[in-house]
């Protein structure tokens, strides 16, 4: 991969998350937010817009498919023992390539939503961009990985902060960095994005 993480850079990284020990993926998808999508990264309003117009729409619709193929191929209540554990058995796998697909829209909306709130700061869009994508990669590929932080500390400290600085390092010059400050701020930004988010799907979800 050109512009990957050389060994001494992926060691550091890995070194600084601690106890989250990556995924076969990790390194790849570091590399590629690092050297491919955060030099591209630019704020487009209108095209933003058009994405979480989409997502949400889309969301709408694999609901639906979802509610309407439970209701389908689920036992019905007049099945046999055998009949019902047959059929859960065979949907399985149908009912988790949605959930994946579910999760796929979902993460176009947490995008968009890490983006309208650094608009509204006026914060550089590409660094909001940059900790998104950052926070993504350690969600999905360090192992057990949470949006946390040491808050007994005299600054903000732990292995989150010390991944996204150490990331960070590979891509801009050291008095470029965050403080330490900063990236604990963008760590509550995040973590509350997406907590408001999952509740508000989730009483859509509810929703008859």
């Amino acid at each position: 991969m050109a512009g990957a993480l050389t060994d001494q850079a992926w060691a550091d990284i890995c070194a600084a998350a601690g106890p989250h020990r990556p995924d076969a993926e990790a390194r790849a998808a570091l590399s590629a937010v690092l050297f491919e999508e955060y030099p591209a990264f630019a704020y487009d309003h209108e095209r933003v817009a058009m994405r979480k117009k989409r997502a949400k729409r889309m969301l709408e619709k694999l609901d639906a498919f979802a509610v309407d193929y439970c209701a389908e191929f689920k036992p019905t209540d007049d099945a046999t023992r055998a009949d019902a554990v047959t059929t859960t058995v065979l949907i399985k796998p149908d009912l988790w390539c949605i959930e994946k697909l579910r999760r796929r829209v979902e993460a176009v909306l947490l995008f968009t939503e890490a983006i309208r709130r650094a608009n509204t700061r006026k914060q550089r869009n590409q660094r909001a961009m940059l900790y998104h994508f950052l926070f993504t990669v350690w969600l999905g590929h360090f192992d057990g990985a949470k949006l946390t932080y040491d808050r007994q500390a005299g600054e903000p400290s732990g292995p989150l902060v010390d991944f996204i600085l150490t990331t960070m390092r590979q891509v801009m010059p050291v008095d470029a960095l965050p403080s330490r400050e900063a990236v604990r701020d963008n760590i509550d930004d995040e973590r509350r994005g997406r907590e408001q988010l999952a509740s508000e799907l989730q009483k859509r979800r509810l929703q008859p």
